[in-house]
């Protein structure tokens, strides 16, 4: 009998546990779908899903986007990337808060590879190249723990 009481014991406990482990996962889960959801409103709000714009210039722009719910930050991101073939600009991407609607940076370069503008948010200088751009969105298109 004390064996018996000594396993369910082990289980009970066990069980416990491991759903205060899930709890965190699920909560995050959901606020990585919520994340994923608002930010194609988001997306569709602006672009009404075309991906790529035909102009009458002979350009063709096409445009997507990637969305991360940063936990560290709580904050929901998305980065809309943005090729444009036949005009000055070549490359272009934006990075807002999808919740507040705020802008935090964007890059943008020519045909020849020149950086036209780069900065983000809260850097105290502006950034002069692609690899530079991509280390300062890091924080906030990664977690700590990533």
């Amino acid at each position: 009998m004390r064996a018996l009481i000594i396993v369910a014991t082990l289980l009970f406990t066990g069980g416990i546990i491991s759903l205060a482990y899930a709890a965190p996962n699920k909560i995050e889960y959901e606020l990585r779908d919520r994340c994923g959801k608002e930010a194609k409103d988001f997306w569709q709000t602006y672009h009404k899903e075309n991906r790529v714009i035909a102009s009458a210039h002979g350009r063709e722009t096409i445009s997507n986007y990637r969305n991360h719910y940063n936990a560290t930050l709580n904050k929901c991101f998305l980065l809309e990337i943005t090729t444009t073939v036949g005009g000055t600009v070549a490359d272009t991407e934006r990075l807002f808060d999808v919740n507040e609607n705020g802008n935090y940076g964007v890059f943008a370069k020519d045909n020849a590879d020149r950086v036209i503008v780069c900065r983000v948010k809260g850097s105290k200088n502006e950034c002069s190249s692609e690899y530079e751009w991509r280390k300062l969105i890091t924080p906030f298109m990664q977690d700590a723990t990533n």
